[in-house]
């Protein structure tokens, strides 16, 4: 056999040794998979305001938001009047306390200007909302009682 004959033999008869499967060793010291992290509220859950009816209104000035915190009645339709006093883009997204899931995608306004957002009735529990153009600076909790 010549020498690169040798060599592939070589190489296959080792490959072939083992368990077969990769990465895996003989013994049994192989540590558990590591436990997956539990999702944690993008709300803030200290965050409590009483319903203020079902036409809500909201102002964003700065960047931020004149309030952090909405509430409506369960069950029944919303309306959200947002007031853009900046020169610059912004709106307000709904989303699953996780900010998993979009609930409600508000359309985007330059300001100064005003718009008004029609919900579908929203299920008991607590939202966050946040301007989808600077959400980790404007953000806020819906509260649906």
């Amino acid at each position: 056999m010549n020498r690169i004959g040798c060599l592939v033999f070589v190489v296959m008869a080792s490959a072939c040794q083992g368990t077969g499967s990769p990465n895996v060793s003989d013994d049994a010291t192989q540590s558990p998979a590591a436990p997956r992290p539990s999702l944690v509220p993008a709300i803030d859950p200290n965050v409590n305001c009483s319903p203020e009816g079902t036409e809500l209104s909201i102002s964003a000035r700065g960047s931020k938001f004149n309030t952090g915190c909405l509430a409506a009645p369960a069950d029944t339709s919303l309306r959200i009047v947002f007031e853009n006093l900046d020169e610059f883009e912004h709106n307000i997204g709904i989303h699953d306390e996780y900010g998993l899931k979009t609930i409600f995608h508000g359309d985007r306004v330059t300001g100064p200007g005003t718009v008004s957002y029609e919900l579908t009735p929203l299920a008991k529990g607590k939202y966050l909302f946040h301007c989808d153009v600077h959400p980790s600076a404007m953000k806020g909790t819906l509260i649906i009682t």
